[in-house]
């Protein structure tokens, strides 16, 4: 389920959920969850993951800012993306 503040994107037999809070204001931030056979896979922070080409970093549960990347998401952070980039 896509929305303005939901997104999914398909790693291989991977999900990664990423909501979008604060959405499309100077604060917005990210929080993602992965997903593998409908079972969330936890994480730490620092933890990596590579699926394929692509590696993941859980950015840890703390939000030290409004605007701050939490949970799950992509490693290389060129490749996070505001929501208004998607």
């Amino acid at each position: 389920m896509n929305s303005p503040n939901y997104h999914i994107i398909q790693l291989g037999n991977y999900e990664l959920h990423l909501c979008y809070e604060e959405l499309g204001t100077r604060s917005e931030g990210q929080r993602g969850t992965l997903w593998l056979d409908g079972q969330e896979i936890q994480g730490r922070k620092g933890d990596k993951l590579t699926i394929g080409t692509v590696t993941l970093r859980h950015y840890g549960t703390e939000k030290p800012f409004p605007w701050a990347i939490t949970g799950w998401n992509y490693d290389d952070s060129s490749l996070i993306k505001n929501s208004w980039e998607r």
